[in-house]
C-alpha cells in the first residue's frame, strides 16, 4: 500500500506549508532537508525496498514533487540522512527515472550510526547488486564507508562532496573523498 493516497509523512498542514513555503521563494536554491531519503530504492523487480523513507509514501512524495514541477521550481535539491549510507542521484516525481526530472539528491553517509549493511546483515557487495534496479536515477551508492558529505552552494552551482574514512575505531583517520558532484 505503498502508493495508497492518504497515507502521509507530513500531515495536511505541514505539506501544505512546504508545499508554500518552497514555490513562494525567491532564493536562487531551494533545499530541501529531508530526514529521510526522497528517491526510490527499488528492488530488482520494482519493489521499493525501504517503506520507512519517502518510498512509503508515494503519493504524497508524487503530490509535493509534481506540485513543485508543476511551478517551474528550479534549482532544487534534496539533502537527506538517516540512511547512513551514500547516495547521490536525479530525484523526479516518482522517485525512480520513469518519473518526471524535478531535482537532485544527494545522502550523507553517517560517522557513528551503522549502516544498511548492518541493519539488514548483508554485506556492502550484496546491496551493491540493488543499484542495477535504481539505475540510471541513483548515479551513486557507497555502502562500505562511514562519512558525511559537504555542499557548497554558490550562485551559479552547488556542489557536494561525500567523504569517508577507512574506520572510525581510530581517532587518526583521515577522511577521503568517495565521490564529488556538481549541479549547475
Amino acid at each position: 500500500d505503498f502508493d495508497t493516497p492518504g497515507r502521509t509523512m507530513l500531515g495536511s498542514d505541514q505539506k501544505q506549508w512546504f508545499k508554500n513555503a518552497v514555490t513562494s521563494s525567491s532564493a536562487r536554491w531551494k533545499i530541501w532537508g529531508s530526514q529521510v531519503m526522497v528517491m526510490a530504492l527499488d528492488l530488482p523487480l520494482g519493489k521499493h525496498a525501504n517503506p520507512d523513507q519517502w518510498d512509503g509514501y508515494g503519493a504524497e512524495r508524487s503530490e509535493i514533487l509534481n506540485h513543485f514541477r508543476d511551478r517551474k521550481v528550479d534549482n532544487f535539491a534534496v539533502l537527506s540522512g538517516d540512511i547512513h549510507t551514500f547516495f547521490a542521484g536525479n530525484l523526479s516525481t516518482n522517485g525512480q527515472i520513469t518519473g518526471n526530472p524535478v531535482g537532485v539528491e544527494f545522502g550523507g553517509g553517517s560517522m557513528t550510526s551503522l549502516g544498511i549493511p548492518e541493519a539488514v546483515d548483508f554485506s556492502p557487495e550484496a546491496l551493491a547488486s540493488l543499484i542495477p534496479a535504481n539505475d540510471p536515477h541513483i548515479e551513486f551508492a557507497d555502502f562500505s564507508h562511514r562519512g558525511y558529505g559537504v555542499a557548497t552552494v554558490k550562485y551559479d552551482e552547488m556542489s557536494c562532496k561525500l567523504r569517508g574514512v577507512k574506520t572510525t575505531l581510530e581517532p587518526e583517520s583521515s577522511p577521503v573523498t568517495l565521490a564529488e558532484f556538481r549541479v549547475p
